[in-house]
């Protein structure tokens, strides 16, 4: 169009986007394995300690946090989370909770025991996505159960992590 034209310019058409296509990407360009192996193995590693934390819920949030605070590989760490997961979440926490148990009754500490019954009635409850129910057992058993599962499950998910 030449500067002494009367032809009004026509605006300029933008192919409409789909609303959350920008949050689409934002997230993805946060996310993305673009990064050194020492920060991926990092990630893994991080993300594995917090999977075997008796913490679900808070557990994705967490490995965000923790990656970003260290300057580690964030969807390395969300996608190790996911092994805690409702198929393998009460067999984890059994585990993580008899060898906390263990660890403390080395340095004198004892607790109310969790038989293996208790622990597959909240297994079934999880299983039959009757979420509420099993939270509520958890809080009931409050710190007699949470802190040898939060004892246990540190060295475990370290040791997982590393391997």
């Amino acid at each position: 169009m030449s500067p002494l034209s009367t032809e009004t310019p026509r605006p300029v058409e933008h192919p409409r986007r789909h609303p959350f296509r920008a949050f689409k990407d934002r997230f993805r360009a946060v996310l993305q394995l673009d990064d050194s192996p020492r920060s991926i193995a990092l990630g893994f590693f991080w993300g594995t300690v917090i999977a075997w934390t008796p913490t679900v819920g808070l557990q994705m949030i967490m490995a965000v946090v923790t990656a970003s605070l260290l300057r580690v590989n964030r969807l390395a760490a969300v996608v190790m989370v996911w092994l805690s997961n409702p198929l393998t979440l009460v067999p984890m926490y059994w585990l993580e909770y008899r060898v906390g148990k263990w660890m403390l009754a080395l340095g004198g500490f004892t607790y109310d025991p969790w038989t293996r019954e208790r622990f597959a009635a909240l297994f079934e409850q999880v299983m039959q996505q009757d979420l509420l129910p099993a939270l509520g057992t958890l809080a009931d058993a409050g710190w007699s159960l949470l802190f040898p599962m939060c004892v246990g499950g540190l060295p475990i998910g370290a040791l997982n992590g590393a391997l």
